[in-house]
């Protein structure tokens, strides 16, 4: 599904804060505080979410405030408190009943500017180390607005949350009302007076008569402004038992007469509504199918293809978004996403609303992908270039990936494997925190983004490989919010989804059960439509290991040997995705022992092979550098089905610790860059050669060298692996890092196009020494490399498969072979790979001649004529640090004049045409 999202939401009546009970977790004195106020908080810690009721413990306060600054309704500034320890500054003093209390003035206690507009307070209440932690009912943020000083009355019901709660006969709600000034205040219910004073806080209790809606209404008139507040009591029903027709999935469906049915697996749950912007999100009770957990309903929007926003409200209390939701809004982090990548995102503006709000629409908008054959590579001849958007390119984005294409293309990469894209907490972030496995997380791009990458990837010829993170799901996921145990802050013990405990070691998140038929099918409904609807080739599964419902705690051993229920797991899920696209590539990361990944290799799936310590140890100098572990019959499997890696982005970058513990000996020092460059150099000949699938890691072609502990400022620390890193464009700059990349573009040409890689007989001498070499022999060509990873020159016995002549690949330099064993002297770090007949090196693709494109003059101090033979679509230029310095887009002509305010310097311009996108280096001079 592809749609824009067009209009802003104003006043949604919807609240995630809602309450059974009337009761306030909060209750502040004064009613309507200001930021020069001393206040006092009492927290009653029986309500919320409990966590702290009748707990024997000292209670602190993790406080902050939401101000004009904040980019989102959650957005906490001023936080006080320091978490996990007992803070004296932030401790409540008991009240008994489970009631705490805490005074202080507000801008001291804040330490706030005194310009800055305050709109609400923010807490949570903890023990002293933070391991219980009191929230709200839906363990979310509690909130308490302070006065708007710009308006002259402001009103408050005294007791009731949100805007309505689920109500039955006899229950006995507050209803008073409390004002900023004396005014009329009069109360009614279903329209009908029942209390009325001249007073700053009328008192009023109401018993509800029946089982039906109540509307209770307060009219607040000072003389000067006239206010009313709203509440209503809904009769909770149990859904109706009415049979979901046949032929529907989960998530949201769009019917022949252009109606949406809304379908929602809530197995044990008994009251379902929808709450849709089509009705003002007036709660609509859906139907429970036969099934007994299977909950449906339609509704029709007024305006055809316009955007519908929803949320369920499960048994009165539990708001989520659809857990099958192909978009969502983040009212949290949706304010930080650039709208030069996903434009047009509506704006809630009712602060109490947190969390996701799943969107849809009753269009079907297609995509008009290239009629161009696309076969993906075979399996075993993969070269993955493994991408974080957020690190790529400064506009991360899908939209730049697309841009850079002819670069992967040009070095000979055959697929790209984008880390997870799905909707995950927050923006920054590696994506391994999953929230909606099915939405695409708009810090990237818009759906139709990704089909256009996805699209220009097939047209090269390259695979596009999406990680997918089942292992888990993270706290605001619906899956987890649907069965949440509030006191003990995880997933209920009967959840169909998750387990309340994980089930094997290094589990993030709250660990997902692949034995329920519920995960099952909704696993195998998301991986249908990925294939389908983005026209994926396949999938990385992020912690395959952990697809176990055995129990083994803490055991990593014992987590690591056969698991016949693990392997049928995946075997199940490899051939629902098989079913839907028979050469999708099904990709584990797994790290097994041998034995399973032997079976599940056999079955056809790709498995991560982890080489990264070993040939960091040859390129440093060091001994443990056995590299054998990357050819997959030295493991006895018998298809080449082992993805071999260097570099991930899990593991640490091999310059970094070139340049930080690599060896030396007299002046051959491994730390100087160039010496470290080479050294990357060698090991990728014994890499790339070698036969299987491989990964290389971004701008490993470049010798990235910043630590995977980089954290922003430049230093290195583990608590920073996940912080942004440099985004190093420029590098492509350094002839020496060129050299890199040139010499990896040719090993990959030698992959690419000469069958002996992959099914020559080999001889591969690479076990646990400084002294390397193998042969690769056939027909039709034969390869023999050699390389010395000591510190100083070593003499090497170097066996050819026959004699005769033989070139040196890289410099075309011949020699004559008269023995099948050659003693040669080699250098430190030296390396050569011959060939039985000459092979003429690739040269790099003419794109001018290619695309037809013209950009002139070149050099400018201004202005540029781009000119294309299709139509220009748009036009990015970037610094060589990968920055944007400029975009144009919705172009539409094959020629455009551009007037540039640039400084001096070099920049990429990226010209996106029909065809594809396109590259030149542009040069601004001084005028």
């Amino acid at each position: 599904m592809d749609f824009s999202l067009k209009f802003v939401l104003h006043g949604i009546l919807l609240s995630s804060t809602c309450l059974l009970s009337s009761a306030q977790i909060l209750t502040v004195t004064p009613t309507f505080p200001t930021m020069d106020d001393t206040v006092t908080i009492i927290y009653n810690a029986a309500l919320g979410n409990g966590a702290l009721k009748d707990k024997n413990t000292a209670v602190y306060a993790h406080a902050g405030l939401i101000t004009e600054h904040s980019v989102t309704s959650t957005d906490w500034k001023y936080v006080q408190g320091i978490w996990g320890t007992p803070d004296s500054r932030v401790m409540l003093s008991s009240l008994g009943n489970n009631l705490y209390q805490l005074k202080y003035h507000m801008r001291s206690f804040y330490r706030i500017n005194s310009n800055e507009r305050v709109l609400q307070m923010a807490f949570v209440f903890r023990n002293a180390d933070g391991s219980i932690v009191g929230r709200d009912p839906q363990g979310l943020d509690i909130y308490y607005d302070l006065r708007d000083t710009s308006q002259n009355l402001q009103t408050r019901w005294e007791s009731l949350s949100g805007t309505f709660a689920y109500c039955k006969a006899g229950d006995v709600t507050d209803c008073s009302v409390i004002a900023s000034s004396v005014a009329d205040i009069s109360i009614f219910v279903n329209d009908q007076l029942i209390r009325t004073s001249h007073t700053d806080k009328l008192k009023c209790t109401y018993t509800l008569p029946s089982t039906s809606q109540f509307e209770f209404r307060a009219e607040v008139n000072n003389g000067i402004e006239k206010k009313i507040l709203r509440y209503a009591c809904l009769n909770l029903q149990n859904s109706p038992v009415s049979a979901l027709p046949a032929g529907y999935k989960m998530g949201a469906n769009i019917l022949p007469d252009s109606s949406i049915r809304f379908v929602l697996a809530a197995p044990m749950k008994k009251s379902v509504y929808l709450l849709a912007s089509t009705n003002d999100f007036q709660p609509q009770l859906m139907h429970l199918s036969t099934d007994g957990y299977s909950f449906w309903t339609d509704i029709r929007p007024l305006v055809y293809g316009e955007p519908v926003y929803y949320q369920y409200l499960i048994d009165g209390s539990i708001f989520i978004a659809d857990p099958l939701s192909e978009l969502v809004l983040d009212t949290r982090n949706d304010a930080s996403v650039p709208s030069t990548v996903f434009p047009d995102i509506p704006v809630i503006r009712k602060t109490q609303i947190n969390g996701f709000i799943s969107v849809t629409s009753n269009e079907r908008k297609g995509f008009a992908w290239s009629k161009k054959l696309f076969i993906p590579p075979d399996k075993t001849r993969l070269n993955i270039y493994e991408i974080l958007i957020r690190d790529f390119d400064q506009a991360h984005s899908f939209d730049a990936i697309t841009s850079r294409l002819d670069y992967l293309q040009e070095l000979g990469i055959n697929a790209i494997e984008l880390m997870p894209v799905n909707e995950f907490e927050g923006n920054n972030s590696w994506g391994y925190n999953p929230a909606i496995h099915q939405s695409l997380d708009k810090y990237y791009g818009t759906a139709t983004a990704l089909k256009t990458l996805v699209d220009q990837c097939h047209i090269r010829g390259m695979a596009v490989i999406m990680d997918v993170v089942f292992n888990h799901a993270f706290g605001q996921s619906p899956l987890a919010r649907m069965y949440w145990d509030a006191v003990n802050n995880r997933p209920e013990s009967n959840s169909p989804y998750l387990n309340p405990v994980a089930r094997h070691p290094y589990n993030v998140g709250y660990d997902i059960n692949h034995e329920s038929a519920f995960t099952k099918r909704y696993v195998n409904q998301i991986l249908s439509y990925l294939l389908t609807e983005y026209q994926i080739d396949g999938f990385r599964f992020d912690l395959s290991k952990g697809f176990t419902q055995t129990d083994y705690g803490n055991d990593v051993d014992r987590w690591s040997r056969y698991d016949a229920a693990r392997i049928n797991i995946l075997k199940n899920y490899a051939n629902q995705i098989w079913s839907v696209k028979r050469n999708a590539y099904v990709i584990l990361e797994h790290f097994a022992e041998n034995s399973e990944e032997l079976e599940l290799s056999a079955y056809g799936m790709l498995l991560w092979g982890n080489m990264n310590y070993n040939y960091n140890q040859w390129t440093m100098g060091f001994s443990n550098n056995n590299v054998e572990g990357v050819l997959a019959s030295k493991r006895g499997w018998k298809s080449n089905l082992l993805i071999g890696y260097m570099e991930s982005h899990d593991e640490e970058r091999l310059m970094y610790k070139n340049l930080l513990y690599g060896n030396a000996s007299g002046n051959y020092k491994i730390k100087e860059l160039n010496t470290a460059l080479k050294r990357t150099e060698m090991a990728n000949v014994f890499f790339w050669l070698l036969p299987g699938p491989k990964m290389i890691w971004q701008f490993g072609e470049l010798g990235y060298d910043y630590s995977i502990n980089t954290c922003i400022g430049g230093s290195t620390n583990q608590n920073c692996r996940l912080d942004p890193k440099p985004i190093r464009w420029d590098y492509f700059q350094n002839p020496d890092r060129q050299k890199l990349y040139q010499l990896i573009r040719k090993l990959i040409y030698l992959r690419n196009n000469y069958d002996v890689v992959h099914s020559g007989t080999l001889n591969a001498q690479v076990q646990e020494s400084s002294i390397k070499q193998f042969s690769l022999e056939s027909t039709s060509l034969s390869i023999v490399a050699a390389a010395n990873g000591d510190v100083s020159s070593k003499n090497l016995s170097i066996q050819f498969p026959h004699t005769g002549k033989w070139y040196e690949y890289f410099t075309g330099d011949s020699v004559s072979v008269n023995n099948s064993i050659v003693n040669m002297n080699l250098e430190a770090g030296e390396y050569h790979v011959w060939t039985d007949r000459q092979i003429t090196l690739p040269v790099a693709v003419n794109n001018v001649q290619k695309s037809g494109l013209r950009i002139f003059p070149n050099p400018t101090s201004e202005r540029i004529t781009i000119v294309a033979e299709d139509e220009i679509l748009q036009v990015r230029i970037t610094d060589l640090e990968g920055k944007l310095v400029f975009h144009r887009s919705n172009i539409s002509v094959d020629q455009i004049e551009l007037s540039l305010a640039l400084p001096a310097g070099q920049f990429i311009v990226t010209v996106i045409t029909a065809q594809g996108s396109f590259s030149r280096l542009l040069n601004i001079v001084t005028p």
